[in-house]
């Protein structure tokens, strides 16, 4: 799962692109099919996970569940020790965690 900006594209060359929502991308890992696309104008922890939630409600749980280190997902840094919500939550339901690990993007 991961969350990827949508934008307009700019009207002028020299204009900025625009943010205007967030996506919440569910894709299989063994097909790269994408499973579901959720779009909202405000994605915070609680919505994230909210529609995180409804998705496995609805297709079910996987053995894994694969996502970045998006503080929605993961927490602060500061609050290392203590498991985020979400964390705690896919644990209790037998799902495990996967969270990639940090990478710098001059090396992908």
């Amino acid at each position: 799962m991961d969350l990827k900006d949508a934008s307009v594209p700019p009207s002028d060359a020299d204009e900025k692109r625009q943010h205007v929502v967030e996506v919440l991308n569910f894709v299989d890992a063994g097909t790269s099919i994408l499973l579901e696309a959720v779009m909202r104008d405000d994605f915070r922890a609680e919505t994230a996970f909210e529609a995180g939630g409804a998705f496995l409600q609805r297709d079910g749980c996987p053995r894994l569940l694969t996502f970045d280190r998006d503080p929605r997902w993961v927490g602060s840094a500061s609050t290392r020790d203590v498991p985020s919500p979400l964390w705690r939550f896919l644990q209790c339901v037998g799902i495990t965690p996967h969270v990639i690990p940090p990478q710098r993007p001059d090396q992908q």
